[in-house]
Parts: C-alpha cells; sequence; structure tokens
C-alpha cells in the first residue's frame, strides 16, 4: 500500500512515514523501521522527534541500546532537539541494559538542555539504581525528584522499596512503606511483595506473616509470587512438607501455580534428597498443563546428579530433548560434573563433545568442570593440553579442540586454582610453582586448598628452600572449586 502512494501519484508526508515506523517496530522490525527513515531523508524531508522517539523505543525494546544511543547522536547532529519522552526512553532502555551511569549522565544532561524530568524518567532511573544495587544513590535521586516537585507513584515508591529490602535495609523500606501509605498512596501487590521477600530474607518471619495478613486486610489478593516467596523462604529452611502445603492452598484458592512455582518445590525436595517426591511434583505439573522449562529439567538432573544416579540424570537428559525442551549450558555443566565425581570419564567427555554441535556452547565453568574431573581421576596429561587450550584461546591442540572454540573463555582463578592442585598431586611441584607464578602475574590468587597442598608440598619436598624463593606472596581466598 506504502508503495502504492507513489505509484498514484501520492507522495507520503513524516506523518506518513511516521505511522508505518511505529507499526513496524511495535512488530519488532525496527530494521524496517530504520530502512523508512533512510526513504524519508532520501525524500527531503526532515524527520521529527516523534520519528526518532519510535525508532529508539524500537532498539530499547529489542534490547539495542547501542543503536539507540547511535539514533540520539544522530539526532542531535541533525539539530532535531530531544524531548522528555526521548530522554525517558533512552534513560529506561540503559538502565534496564545496566548502564545507570550514562542514564544519569543523561538526566543532568537534560537539566542543561532546560528539559524537566518528568515521573516517568525518575522512576526509571530510580529503578535502574535499584537494581544494579546502588540503593543510596537512587534514595538521593528519590528525595531529589521530590524536592523538584515531582510526586512519587506507586511505581516510584515500589522500586525503592524493593532497593531497600534487596539491599538487606527492611527497616527503611517499611519507613518508606508507611510514608507511602501516608500520602494516600495505595499499595499494590508488588509493594507487599518487595517487603515480604525483604523480611523473609532477614529472617523476619513474623514481620512477613503481619504482612501477608495486612494484604488481606487492604483487599489485595496474592499473587503466583506471593506464594512463590513463602515457598522458597520454607524450602531454605528445610520445610519442604509445608512449601508443599502453601503450593495446595494456593490451588484451593484457586491460582492456578506456574513453572516457577513447582519449580521452587522440585528444587526444595530435591536439595533434601527425596528425588520420588520431586518426581511426583513434576508428574502433577504436567498433569495440570504446565509444561517444564529448561530450569525444571536442571533441578531435576542436579538432584540426581547430587544423588549419584547418573543413569536417572541422563534418561532425564533424553526425556527433554525428546519433549522439545533444549538444554543449555548449566544442564551439560551439571551432567558432566556429575559424570566425572562417580569415575564416568570417557560419558562425561563424549558429552562435553556434544554438546557444541548440539547448539550450547561451553563457557569457561564447562571447561573448569571437565579440568577438575580429569584431575580428581588422575588423566593430568589429558588436562594439562585442555588447560593449554583454553590459555591459547582455542588454538588445536592433537585435534582436541576446533579453531576458536574458546574465544569467550580465557582462565580465570578457578581454571588456575584446579591445575595447580592436579599438579601438586601429580607431584609436579616444579610446574606447579610455574604455573602459581603466572597465576600471580595474571592477578589471580590461590585458595585455602591449594595452599594447603603447597605447604604440604614444602614440608616434604627437597627442593623447598628453592621453591619458597620462587613462590609469589599468595592472598588466600574463600574455598574454591
Amino acid at each position: 500500500m506504502f508503495r502504492d502512494l507513489g505509484s498514484a501519484g501520492v507522495s507520503p508526508d513524516i506523518s506518513t512515514h511516521n505511522i508505518l515506523i511505529n507499526s513496524l517496530c511495535k512488530l519488532n522490525r525496527v530494521d524496517l523501521g530504520l530502512s523508512l527513515l533512510g526513504g524519508v531523508f532520501k525524500r527531503g524531508y526532515e524527520p521529527d522527534v516523534l520519528t526518532f522517539n519510535m525508532l529508539m523505543k524500537g532498539f530499547c525494546s529489542a534490547d539495542k541500546i547501542g543503536y539507540a544511543v547511535e539514533l540520539f547522536v544522530e539526532m542531535s547532529k541533525k539539530g532535531c532537539p530531544a524531548d522528555v519522552v526521548t530522554y525517558g526512553t533512552l534513560i529506561d532502555g540503559l538502565c534496564k541494559a545496566g548502564d545507570t551511569g550514562m542514564a544519569l549522565r543523561l538526566l543532568r544532561r537534560m537539566g542543561e538542555n532546560r528539559v524537566r524530568p518528568n515521573l516517568e524518567v525518575y522512576s526509571a532511573a530510580i529503578d535502574g539504581l535499584c537494581k544494579v544495587g546502588s540503593t543510596a544513590d537512587a534514595y538521593k535521586l528519590f528525595k531529589e525528584m521530590i524536592d523538584d516537585g515531582v510526586k512519587p507513584n506507586v511505581i516510584t515508591y515500589n522500586a525503592m522499596i524493593d532497593g531497600f529490602c534487596k539491599s538487606g535495609l527492611t527497616e527503611d523500606a517499611l519507613k518508606l512503606f508507611k510514608e507511602m501509605v501516608d500520602n494516600g498512596i495505595q499499595a499494590d501487590v508488588i509493594t507487599y511483595n518487595s517487603l515480604m521477600q525483604g523480611f523473609y530474607d532477614a529472617g523476619m518471619w513474623s514481620k512477613a506473616k503481619e504482612l501477608l495478613d495486612g494484604m488481606a486486610d487492604q483487599g489485595i489478593s496474592p499473587d503466583a509470587i506471593t506464594f512463590n516467596i513463602q515457598m522458597d523462604a520454607l524450602c531454605r529452611e528445610g520445610k519442604v512438607d509445608d512449601a508443599h502445603v502453601v503450593l495446595d492452598a494456593m490451588i484451593q484458592r484457586g491460582l492456578d501455580p506456574v513453572v516457577f512455582n513447582y519449580n521452587t518445590l522440585v528444587d526444595g525436595y530435591c536439595l533434601r534428597g527425596r528425588m520420588e517426591d520431586a518426581v511426583k511434583v513434576f508428574d502433577f505439573m504436567v498433569a495440570r498443563g504446565q509444561k517444564p522449562n529448561t530450569m525444571t529439567y536442571n533441578i531435576l538432573i542436579n538432584g540426581y546428579c547430587k544423588a549419584k544416579r547418573m543413569d536417572d540424570a541422563m534418561k532425564l537428559l533424553m526425556k527433554m530433548q525428546f519433549e522439545g525442551v533444549k538444554p543449555d549450558v548449566v544442564t551439560y555443566n551439571t551432567l558432566i560434573e556429575g559424570l566425572f565425581r562417580v569415575g564416568r570419564v570417557v560419558a562425561a567427555k563424549e558429552l562435553f563433545n556434544e554438546m557444541q554441535p548440539l547448539g550450547t556452547k561451553p563457557n569457561i565453568i564447562t571447561y573448569n568442570t571437565l579440568l577438575n574431573g580429569l584431575c580428581k581421576n588422575e588423566c593430568f596429561e589429558e588436562a594439562i593440553k585442555w588447560f593449554r587450550i583454553i590459555q591459547n584461546g582455542g588454538v588445536k591442540i592433537d585435534g582436541l579442540c576446533p579453531v576458536g572454540q574458546l574465544e569467550q573463555c580465557p582462565p580465570n582463578d578457578v581454571t588456575f586454582n584446579i591445575m595447580i592442585r592436579g599438579l601438586l598431586k601429580k607431584k609436579e611441584s616444579l610446574k606447579a610453582v610455574q604455573l602459581a607464578i603466572e597465576m600471580r602475574n595474571r592477578g589471580f590468587s590461590a585458595n585455602n586448598s591449594t595452599l594447603k597442598m603447597f605447604y604440604h608440598m614444602l614440608e616434604n619436598d627437597e627442593n623447598s628452600l628453592e621453591y619458597i624463593k620462587m613462590i609469589p606472596d599468595f592472598a588466600p581466598k574463600d574455598d574454591g572449586k
């Protein structure tokens, strides 16, 4: 139709282009929307602020914040002044991408350009700061917003309350909650959920119960998240049967549990080693029409691996693939570690070799698991080869690794600690010392178990005095893998 306008002698104006660009962005085709922008310039039109805002929102919705920033810069070059919507869209996108620093700089630029931040802009920035743990900065901005004459709404309060709770500042959260109510702003289920989570995390169960009762008094119905917060708290305390009662109560109230509710309960049973009960919940979930997701399978697989029931774990991998649920890197990491733990080295290596052709890229945890398993099963030479592969960024050695496979997996402190312990176990003291020096040069430190093995080596090796001169000053860390 758009092309037909031109052939009919009707020249689409900027408003027509904007309508089409907006439609394409809503259909997640911001790429086509951007192509239309090129057409705008070609026809001699000047895009307006609405054009840029729609495209910017499209890029932010598609998690392409870099393109949104580039568009903002281009907008300035074209002499098109940004409005509050422009800034709000970009600040929200930057915060969701975790770049709160740039978001705050943009917020300050608004004042310089005489564009007054509105409630949506402040709320997005406050929420972004809280989500990255910068609660103090968020509260400072919260107070600044009020001083600027912008009144917070329930969304702003919820972001701030959740930030306080996640930082362990439950008393501050409760104080803000009371302020919110005193200001005539009605709390919602999100408010109560944040507070309940905060109090459960702080071990203040009676306070959490008071809040749950308070919800009922205010006529606010608990949702799936409310029930899940209770279930998770009970499971963490080992009270998995009580958590099951909560799930049953949820159903009795006419609220259908969703996947994450079942996952919480399955995990609770697995952590207690009650695999049969975990499987019953899994089956019950399926019977009620909820499709298990990758996390559901990962929880069960982890439970079987911890119980050293590797045949059951491998059957579950086949089942999830048959059901069309794609295993992720956690699935493979868990299974590889489990297979190594029971001495099934060949099966672990086969699974490792299978994962990438099936579309799952190994990460550094995968390679650390491989090295650790090989060392613990005394396959030292193979572990050393793989360690060199990791160091070389995926260079092919003895046919073990395709070129480029490890491009994004440089060795970390865990990698070095695993290999040093492996070398010490093999009584390759000199190689262990040399690797320790390399580790220190890269800014990594030995953990406690590695240090203990070093001390044992120094007590028993005839070359200990020479090694003492070579060994760098290690800073002990908590025990790792």
